[in-house]
């Protein structure tokens, strides 16, 4: 996965390195990478390879969406992410649960499903800046 040094970059993905009580966890982006309390990133784990049935072009790998996570905590090269528990007013004074509820996959349960939980090396790729 790559991870942009520039922090105005739109796709900043990296990885789950640490499980932590709770459903928090901690990855490997943080403030170099332009991560900020407040943002929202989406975890998922890798599925197939996808090409375009008539171009034939590589479209990429296909990500199942696990759950999306706010960051509660950041440091230089990581932070600590939480599940969103009440509506959050951005800096621009949107509430983040009215973003969320923008994106096109639908949250999930992770208690009902074991493969759904967040694991160590699930991808993460930021949502909002």
């Amino acid at each position: 996965m790559t991870t942009p040094t520039d922090p105005n970059a739109l796709d900043v993905t990296g990885q789950i390195v640490k499980l932590l009580a709770r459903g928090r966890l901690i990855i490997d982006l943080g403030l170099d990478h332009g991560v900020r309390v407040g943002d929202v990133f989406a975890v998922f784990e890798a599925g197939d390879a996808l090409t375009h049935p008539t171009t034939g072009e590589s479209l990429g790998v296909i990500e199942r969406v696990k759950a999306h996570l706010v960051v509660e905590h950041a440091q230089p090269k990581m932070s600590q992410l939480g599940e969103v528990a009440q509506p959050t007013s951005r800096d621009d004074g949107e509430v983040l649960s009215a973003v969320l509820a923008r994106t096109t996959t639908a949250r999930r349960d992770a208690g009902t499903d074991r493969r759904r939980r967040p694991d160590l090396g699930d991808g993460v790729r930021k949502l909002v800046r």
